[in-house]
């Protein structure tokens, strides 16, 4: 079973929490997903994606989809 992670940023770079929680997901599961959410977080994207840890990356961009997430995250 996978874990998913939603990531915390500054658009820029990524939050050292989520750093840690990538660190301590990959001892639950080696297969760490991550979820970075925003509108100009290209930057941060890029850095999640290049941690060896994280296998797999998904980017909310569209508004929708945030509120779509944030529905079900609160249901």
């Amino acid at each position: 079973m996978s874990v998913l992670l939603i990531a915390e940023h500054n658009n820029k770079e990524v939050r050292p929490f989520t750093l840690n929680a990538v660190t301590a997901a990959s001892q639950i599961d080696t297969d760490v997903h991550a979820v970075v959410i925003g509108q100009s977080c290209d930057a941060a994207s890029k850095a999640l994606s290049e941690l060896p840890l994280v296998k797999k990356l998904f980017k909310l961009r569209q508004l929708i989809m945030k509120i779509l997430l944030l529905k079900i995250l609160h249901q």
